[in-house]
């Protein structure tokens, strides 16, 4: 005797299925929906581009982004300082650098909690840069400060990877970048 299948629960199953293994999950209680291939699903880890239409879009639940340091970057968030030569962009880039490793102010800006941060400058002396950052942490004595936070690749300690990237750029080795400080 055969036993009765509820065949929609069935082919429920296997479309859960094979979006967890496409790196796609449910959101329980969100609206079902047909004919895109989706499912309700939101996207949480695929490498695969996955289109989805404008209700299931609107279904996902997508985590607000955190203030890496508020209100002027946002995680995920994009920021260029530019301004002519001798400015402070530099200086800036530090202060902003400093408040994310350590979780504390720069200026008018609140960074909510410590990150991890990278600063890349290939234009400014090891020296000056080093002499710049001592009187930051000198300036903070009470701020937590964890030193692995900050991770530094100064121009001029790593010339030999200048050199190679910019023969590969066919341009000159102090043409590659300025200064740049990258959270992660």
């Amino acid at each position: 005797m055969r036993q009765a299948v509820d065949i929609d629960a069935e082919l429920a199953k296997i479309r859960h299925a094979r979006l967890e293994r496409e790196g796609l999950s449910v959101i329980p209680g969100a609206p079902n929906r047909t004919g895109n291939g989706i499912d309700n699903a939101a996207v949480t880890s695929s490498t695969r581009l996955r289109p989805l239409n404008l209700e299931s879009f609107l279904s996902l639940a997508i985590k607000p982004r955190e203030m890496i340091l508020d209100p002027i970057i946002p995680e995920k968030g994009l920021a260029m300082l530019y301004a002519s030569r001798g400015t402070g962009k530099t200086h800036v880039a530090l202060g902003i650098a400093f408040a994310v490793a350590t979780g504390s102010k720069f200026l008018r800006w609140n960074a909510p909690k410590p990150r991890r941060v990278l600063l890349i400058d290939g234009e400014m002396p090891a020296a000056a840069l080093q002499e710049r950052l001592a009187c930051i942490v000198a300036s903070a004595p009470n701020s937590p400060f964890d030193p692995d936070n900050i991770r530094i690749l100064a121009g001029d300690l790593i010339e030999e990877a200048a050199l190679a990237i910019s023969h590969q750029l066919k341009c000159k080795p102090n043409s590659i970048l300025g200064s740049m400080v990258l959270i992660y």
